[in-house]
C-alpha cells in the first residue's frame, strides 16, 4: 500500500502545484487490481486502491485542467513477472489465453501512457485503460 497507493497520492500532491497550466497524470496498474491472481495478494489490493484514487483525483483536479488516468497492464515481460513461481508454465498459459498471442512488452504500456498524455486525449479522465492484448476478455 505504501509503495503503490500512498506514494502515488503523495506524488500527485507534490506535483499539483507545478501543473498550473494543466497536464496529465497517469498511474500504472495491473490486472491484479481487477482479478485474483495467485501470488499477488499484496500487490493486487494496492493496485485496486490506486485505481480508486485515480477516479477521485480526476474529479478533484478537473477544474485545474489536469487529467488523471491509469494504465492497467496485463502480463508484461519484466523482471518482476519472471520471479513468479513456475514462470514458464504461467507464460505458456497466458499466451494461450491472450487473443494477441503474446505477453506485453514494456513499450506497450509506454505507448498507452504517451497517448493519455497527449492533448488529443484531454477529454479522457478518471479512466483505467486496460492494455493486455485481450487477456481480460475471457
Amino acid at each position: 500500500m505504501n509503495i503503490n497507493t500512498r506514494a502515488f497520492l503523495y506524488l500527485v500532491q507534490q506535483t499539483r502545484s507545478h501543473m498550473s497550466a494543466g497536464g496529465s497524470i497517469v498511474a500504472i496498474s495491473s490486472l491484479g487490481s481487477q482479478r485474483v491472481i495467485p501470488n499477488y495478494g499484496a500487490m493486487g489490493p494496492a493496485k485496486a486502491a490506486m485505481e480508486s484514487i485515480v477516479k477521485y483525483l480526476a474529479t478533484e483536479l478537473a477544474e485545474d485542467n489536469i487529467t488523471v488516468n491509469a494504465v492497467c497492464g496485463g502480463i508484461i515481460n519484466t523482471a518482476s513477472i519472471q520471479k513468479f513461481p513456475d514462470y514458464q508454465s504461467l507464460l505458456k498459459k497466458v499466451i494461450e489465453q491472450t487473443p494477441a498471442g503474446r505477453i506485453g512488452d514494456p513499450e506497450d504500456i509506454a505507448h498507452a501512457v504517451a497517448f493519455l498524455c497527449r492533448k488529443e486525449s484531454r477529454f479522457i479522465t478518471g479512466q483505467v485503460l486496460v492494455v493486455d492484448g485481450g487477456l481480460s476478455l475471457y
